[in-house]
């Protein structure tokens, strides 16, 4: 009894294809695409004068690391002046080291980018400035400030911005604002626009996938009595009420008819939101630890509007939560 084939008979070639097969020749062959990689450049560090010889180059990488995290700022602050990107020394962010030479530029970078804790002090929630300035930074830097978990977004600002033309020029890149009667709900459309813009801004492009930056709403003091605790929650509910909350605005969003991408925004509005929320439970324990009868007689407050408050945070809260969710 001769053996079972090793393959089942569905699998082997019928007599048909195999009449119809041209047999592979060695000449037609094509040979292997030759290998692209090139090795590294070889940085060096040569000194201004040839003649002279660089100590700084001799000594060990480590020790020279050691020696730009003396030099170089641990805290860096970042905003918007008189249309030029500056630091918190008033002086354009160009540290001299990262134009001393290629190897000194790399290990700089390293540090510069990917341990400094930069902080960047947003001005009438506009993030435009902000945007233009990443986009400056040369990519390789860009995977530095990836690895950077220091990176801080300061919040603190006007609640409602001052209205310009640039204002209006975003508004329409977004819907019809002469859909909205003037007032309040107008100036929620405006406030949406501009967190529409950068958090689309920041689900359409590759560099801001890559970075990680905190929300920071500019209201972590330490406050000594119970009734600052609470104005301090009155300005996240207020804050809130005037961005986040617009996203469920029935207005807002009628008036919402052009870069409707919902989903490109859902990731950044999350983490916004989570910011947030972690901020208020930090005032609202301390708000519930120091309530006593000698502190509740002289703060400036009732219990029923602490109450108020609470609870119509924790509604609007997870109404947008339940918008962004089903988005």
């Amino acid at each position: 009894m001769s053996a079972a084939p090793t393959t089942p008979r569905y699998t082997r070639p019928t007599a048909a294809w195999q009449t119809r097969v041209t047999p592979e020749r060695s000449s037609v062959r094509y040979p292997a695409r030759p290998h692209l990689k090139r090795p590294p450049r070889l940085l060096l560090m040569s000194p201004r004068d040839p003649t002279q010889p660089c100590l700084f180059s001799r000594l060990p990488r480590e020790l020279r690391l050691q020696i730009y995290e003396c030099v170089l700022p641990r805290d860096l602050f970042l905003a918007p002046a008189s249309g030029k990107y500056m630091c918190g020394m008033k002086e354009r962010f160009k540290p001299a080291l990262l134009h001393v030479c290629g190897l000194v530029r790399l290990e700089v970078a390293t540090l510069l980018y990917g341990s400094t804790r930069i902080t960047y002090k947003l001005t009438n929630f506009d993030f435009r400035p902000f945007e233009q300035w990443v986009t400056t930074i040369p990519k390789e830097h860009v995977n530095y400030m990836s690895r950077n978990k220091n990176l801080i977004m300061d919040l603190s600002g006007h609640i409602f911005p001052p209205i310009t033309k640039k204002r209006f020029e975003l508004c329409d890149t977004f819907g019809n604002r002469y859909l909205i009667p003037k007032g309040n709900s107008y100036n929620q459309f405006i406030n949406f626009c501009l967190l529409a813009h950068w958090t689309q801004w920041c689900g359409n492009h590759s560099i801001p996938k890559k970075l990680h930056w905190n929300y920071r709403f500019g209201i972590n003091t330490e406050f000594g009595s119970e009734a600052d605790t609470f104005s301090v929650l009155r300005s996240f509910h207020k804050w809130f009420s005037s961005y986040l909350w617009t996203i469920a605005q029935p207005n807002v969003q009628n008036a919402w008819l052009r870069n409707v991408r919902r989903r490109t925004m859902k990731r950044e509005l999350q983490k916004m939101l989570e910011s947030i929320e972690r901020a208020w439970r930090v005032h609202h324990t301390r708000m519930e630890d120091t309530k006593d009868a000698d502190t509740r007689k002289s703060v400036s407050y009732s219990a029923s509007a602490y109450a108020s408050l609470r609870d119509d945070w924790a509604t609007r809260v997870a109404i947008v939560k339940e918008v962004i969710s089903s988005w």
